[in-house]
């Protein structure tokens, strides 16, 4: 799904989620900046010696404005705003290569290939919205050749196309390029809210389902506590639970009913067929039925109970 096909406040939303990785990214097209266009110095002493002095000032002044924007970005959390700082380093070297490559007869400079870094690292590094990247790339490939194009002459301009074919084309490749990795961030965007949203559903329906139990819990011992039947719960081979009749009838109280073996409890003359029966229950040869033994009452009285 396209974002096109959603609403605003969904592609809004997807911006917002970008924000750190925005950031991240606008860190690292800074520090590329910063530490590369002074390296490539070395390149201006072998090619151009006579002009390695001013380039090196060209290259540290676009450097150092690079870091400066870097310490911006690293202390302010601009949010999504952080990306203009990118879009500016960007300018700043561009325009900067661009300078180099008109006092280095133009059509003929090497430095073509250090416009092709600059859109290369711009697209790969900042592809957050393609529509900006496009219209970023235009502006500064313009600038560039206008440029070049004003201060040149026409005897090289088979060269001029070459090595400008060269740059668009790096242009083209790098910006389909941006568009399915934008693509893919979105729908891996889409799958999360997608995600959080059955997420939600599925909270929602546990709590649901927990204060349904809870109720029905709530009622069921209200209703045991209240009947006017003793209940006994037999587990693990004792009494866990007695209602208040069965603590009546009985004459035992919640604590003597769980601490004694249930057929102590148990008539002596029906010990036997109760536990027989209880074992066949919990191995599953016995299909579970209604049936009455005796129990001993506290005082000595026998009293019937039926095991369901």
């Amino acid at each position: 799904m396209g974002q096109s096909q959603v609403g605003q406040p969904f592609v809004e939303q997807f911006l917002k989620d970008q924000e750190p990785l925005v950031r991240g990214r606008v860190t690292i097209i800074l520090v590329i900046g910063a530490a590369l266009v002074p390296f490539f110095g070395c390149l201006d002493y072998l090619l151009y010696p006579g002009l390695f002095t001013r380039f090196m000032t060209y290259r540290l002044f676009t450097a150092g404005l690079c870091l400066l924007l870097y310490l911006v970005n690293r202390t302010w959390n601009l949010g999504y705003r952080s990306f203009y700082l990118g879009v500016v380093g960007y300018y700043l070297t561009g325009l900067t290569i661009t300078k180099m490559v008109l006092e280095t007869n133009g059509y003929t400079s090497p430095y073509y290939a250090g416009m092709s870094l600059v859109f290369l690292t711009f697209c790969t590094v900042l592809n957050i919205r393609i529509r900006y990247l496009v219209i970023h790339c235009v502006l500064l490939y313009i600038t560039f050749a206008v440029s070049v194009v004003i201060i040149s002459n026409n005897d090289h301009l088979d060269l001029f196309i070459g090595n400008n074919m060269f740059v668009v084309s790096t242009i083209a490749i790098i910006l389909i390029a941006s568009v399915v990795n934008h693509r893919l961030r979105w729908n891996e965007f889409l799958l999360r809210m997608e995600l959080r949203e059955v997420s939600g559903k599925l909270k929602l329906y546990s709590s649901q389902l927990e204060n349904t139990v809870a109720e029905s819990q709530e009622k069921y011992r209200l209703v045991v506590e209240n009947a006017n039947e003793a209940i006994l719960v037999l587990q693990d081979a004792l009494f866990r639970f007695a209602n208040p009749k069965g603590r009546e009838v009985f004459g035992y109280s919640e604590e003597e009913l769980s601490s004694r073996p249930y057929l102590e409890l148990v008539h002596p003359d029906d010990r036997v067929e109760v536990a027989e029966r209880l074992a066949k229950l919990l191995s599953g040869s016995l299909p579970p039925d209604a049936y009455s033994f005796r129990i001993l009452a506290k005082d000595g009285s026998i009293k019937w109970l039926e095991s369901r």
